[in-house]
């Protein structure tokens, strides 16, 4: 059984914010019993494929800042160096997730969110390997304008469970995991904290976790 979950960050812009998600993201987790770790450049480094995958990505078109992109296809690297398991965003906060009830492990890479969004993805060393092969081999056609691991998760249309909702699906309020994704909150409350957001969010909620 996975006990451990894992997210990545590298400081990009309003470093603040991010790190007060982080520990609402931590502290969430950890209250319904499970470990966690967050991961960030150092691990990615370590990687022995590291600058032959980053030279295939920053080929990739993108209508994103290049540091965010890039980042966002490093967090892969560094899970295969810790041994693969679940990687959510940072922004995905449990709300009732135990370690029992997480699906079995494959040797693929497969997603908590019922539409191949990649914001908790999970598998076994070997799903992940082969995964992080896929995208830095990926073969963009001449007609994209924007190419991003979700773009490249989305067409390999992996097996999507449903305890991970996206922040404006219909009844996201009750998923045991919710995805408080930037434009979802600024869709529901613009100009408030995405932290702010969240904590207001689960003042309103009881308390589940394992420590209530």
């Amino acid at each position: 059984m996975i006990d451990t979950v894992h997210c990545y960050y590298e400081q990009i812009g309003n470093g603040h914010e991010h790190e007060s998600v982080i520990q609402i993201w931590k502290r969430t987790w950890e209250s319904f019993g499970w470990k966690t770790r967050v991961l960030g450049k150092a691990e990615s480094m370590k990687h022995p494929l590291l600058f032959p995958f980053m030279q295939h990505i920053r080929k990739l078109p993108t209508v994103n800042a290049p540091g965010y992109e890039a980042a966002c296809y490093r967090r892969h690297l560094a899970m295969e160096v810790v041994g693969g398991g679940l990687l959510t965003d940072y922004d995905v906060i449990n709300h009732g997730f135990r370690p029992q009830d997480m699906p079995p492990i494959q040797d693929m890479i497969e997603t908590l969110e019922p539409s191949g969004v990649p914001c908790a993805v999970f598998g076994t060393p070997t799903a992940w390997k082969e995964w992080i092969y896929h995208l830095g081999h990926y073969p963009h056609r001449p007609d994209q304008r924007h190419v991003s691991d979700m773009t490249i998760f989305n067409e390999m249309r992996p097996f999507g469970h449903g305890q991970c909702l996206n922040l404006d699906y219909k009844e996201w309020e009750s998923a045991p995991l919710i995805h408080f994704h930037q434009e979802g909150v600024r869709r529901l409350r613009p100009g408030v904290a995405r932290y702010r957001f969240i904590e207001d969010f689960l003042a309103d909620v009881p308390d589940q976790s394992i420590a209530a």
